[in-house]
């Protein structure tokens, strides 16, 4: 259990900063870090993991991660919400 919630604070600690700057863009957009804590018995999940989904006023959501088992895979979607934090910047929100 203290696995997840580790993760779950690593992921908020990478990825808060980003969130802020896509909201000085865009302030509709709002974030959630979610922590699952699955059954190994489970029929859906075996493995528990974080999620994270950042939503916004327009159409879609602005980001949604996969299941995030690891450090790593917390890495790989902050280098994809960065890039797309990026070229929200460089539209300047349009």
């Amino acid at each position: 259990m203290s696995n997840v919630l580790a993760l779950a604070q690593y992921a908020h600690t990478r990825l808060e900063p980003l969130f802020a700057r896509a909201k000085a863009v865009e302030p509709s957009i709002m974030f959630s870090i979610e922590a699952w804590f699955a059954d190994e018995d489970s029929s859906i999940y075996k493995t528990s993991h974080v999620q994270v989904w950042a939503h916004w006023d327009r159409e879609n959501v602005f980001q949604h991660s996969p299941h995030l088992e690891s450090m790593p895979d917390v890495d790989r979607f902050t280098a994809k919400v960065e890039a797309d934090v990026v070229d929200l910047e460089a539209s300047d929100g349009e």
